[in-house]
C-alpha cells in the first residue's frame, strides 16, 4: 500500500488536497473521481472503486443481455437497454482513465491552486477580483445546477417512466417477457427468477444504486469540467487585460526597481531607455509563463 500511495500522491502536496476539498467537498470521493488515498483511507478508496467497478460491469452484461433477448420482441425495451448500457460504458471509461491518470489530475488541481499565475506589484490585480470572484459564484451555482439536473434524471427514470407509461395506457402487465422481467423501472434479464416482494425489492436497490454511480460519476465530470472551462475562460480575460497594460506594468516595475528613472511624456520614448525595454521583456516572459499555464490545464 505505501507503493500505491507514493505512486499516486507523488504528485500531490497537502496545501493542494485542502484545497481540492474546500472547493468541491466529498463530491470528488463519493464518485470515485479523485480517491483519497492518504493514510487507512486508501483501504477505503481501492475497494470503493473496485466495488464500482463491479457494480457497473455486471450491469453492463445484465443489459446487453436485455438488449439481446428483447430486440425481436419489445424494440422500445431494446433501444432504452442500449443507451442505459451506453452511459454505464461511459462511467467506466470515466472512471478508469481519470484514476489512470491521476498525476494529471493533480497538476491540473495543483494550477488551480496557484490561480495559474501571480503577477509582482505591478499588476493592477483591483480590475481582475471581480473575475475571479465570478469563479467562486460559479461555483455554487454549479453544484446546485448539476445537482438538480442529476436528481430530475434519476426522479424521471425510477418514477416518471412508470407514471408515463400508465397515462399513455402503454403499461405492461406481463412479470416477465423471454425471462426479462418487467416490474422494475428498467426491465432486466437476471439469472434468477424473482418469485416474492423480497427479491424484487432488492433487484430495484440495485438499479438505485447503479443510478446513483452512473449519475455521481457522469455528474462529477460535468462539474469539474465546467469548474476548468470557466477558470481557464477568467484566465484568458486576466492575460488579455494584462497584454493591454504590458507598458503600464513595464513602467511600474521602473518607478519601483529604479530610484533614478526618468519620467517621459511620450510613451513612445520610453522604448529609447534600456531601463523599460528590459522590464517590458520581464513583463512579456511573464505573460508567457501565464499562457503556457492555461495552455497546460486545457491541453489536460
Amino acid at each position: 500500500m505505501e507503493i500505491l500511495e507514493k505512486r499516486f500522491n507523488c504528485y500531490l502536496m497537502d496545501e493542494v488536497e485542502k484545497f481540492i476539498m474546500k472547493e468541491f467537498h466529498y463530491v470528488l470521493q463519493v464518485s470515485a473521481f479523485y480517491l483519497y488515498l492518504r493514510g487507512k483511507w486508501i483501504y477505503f478508496s481501492i475497494f470503493q472503486f473496485i466495488l464500482y467497478l463491479f457494480i457497473l460491469g455486471t450491469f453492463i452484461i445484465i443489459v446487453f443481455y436485455t438488449m439481446v433477448l428483447m430486440k425481436d420482441f419489445q424494440l422500445s425495451i431494446a433501444v432504452q437497454a442500449f443507451h442505459i448500457m451506453g452511459g454505464a460504458s461511459m462511467t467506466v471509461n470515466i472512471s478508469l482513465w481519470m484514476n489512470y491518470n491521476r498525476d494529471i489530475l493533480s497538476e491540473t488541481f495543483t494550477i488551480f491552486h496557484s490561480k495559474f499565475y501571480q503577477y509582482d506589484e505591478s499588476f493592477d490585480s483591483k480590475m481582475v477580483e471581480p473575475w475571479l470572484e465570478e469563479v467562486q459564484i460559479f461555483q455554487k451555482n454549479m453544484f446546485l445546477y448539476v445537482s438538480f439536473i442529476l436528481f430530475a434524471i434519476g426522479l424521471q427514470v425510477i418514477v416518471g417512466g412508470p407514471i408515463e407509461d400508465m397515462l399513455q395506457g402503454t403499461v405492461i402487465e406481463e412479470t416477465y417477457i423471454i425471462n426479462v422481467y418487467m416490474k422494475l423501472p428498467i426491465p432486466l434479464y437476471f439469472p434468477f427468477l424473482i418469485t416474492n416482494n423480497i427479491v424484487k425489492y432488492m433487484c430495484l436497490v440495485y438499479e438505485i444504486i447503479v443510478a446513483f454511480v452512473v449519475l455521481s460519476v457522469l455528474g462529477t465530470a460535468a462539474i469539474f469540467m465546467l469548474y476548468a472551462t470557466h477558470s481557464v475562460n477568467v484566465q484568458f480575460r486576466i492575460l488579455i487585460y494584462s497584454i493591454k497594460n504590458i507598458e503600464q506594468r513595464a513602467l511600474n516595475k521602473c518607478k519601483v526597481k529604479y530610484n533614478d528613472f526618468k519620467t517621459y511624456q511620450n510613451i513612445i520614448a520610453l522604448y529609447s531607455d534600456p531601463k523599460f525595454t528590459k522590464e517590458y521583456e520581464q513583463c512579456i516572459k511573464e505573460n508567457v509563463q501565464h499562457h503556457y499555464q492555461i495552455l497546460r490545464v486545457r491541453r489536460e
